[in-house]
């Protein structure tokens, strides 16, 4: 992956990680996050979405890829996915 996927965060705590659907973006999800506010909120735009790169071989193991990557230079370990 060439760079980190673009992403919002807010709060503290348990890491939530909310991926959103297909031809949609990372702030789908911002209203989501007053309502965890005791957690740690992370919205990534997946590749090829919003401010993300396309990826040059565009499949869905390429993109939890990304999103792994993207969590491991965040020094997420453990994480809830949403999506």
């Amino acid at each position: 992956m060439k760079n980190m996927l673009s992403y919002i965060d807010y709060g503290k705590g348990v890491s939530l990680v909310f991926l959103h659907w297909y031809l949609e973006n990372k702030y789908l999800w911002k209203d989501f996050f007053l309502h965890f506010k005791d957690y740690h909120n992370i919205a990534f735009d997946l590749p090829g979405c919003g401010e993300s790169e396309l990826l040059p071989d565009q499949t869905i193991d390429s993109m939890a890829t990304a999103v792994k990557e993207s969590l491991d230079n965040l020094k997420i370990t453990n994480a809830i996915l949403i999506g």
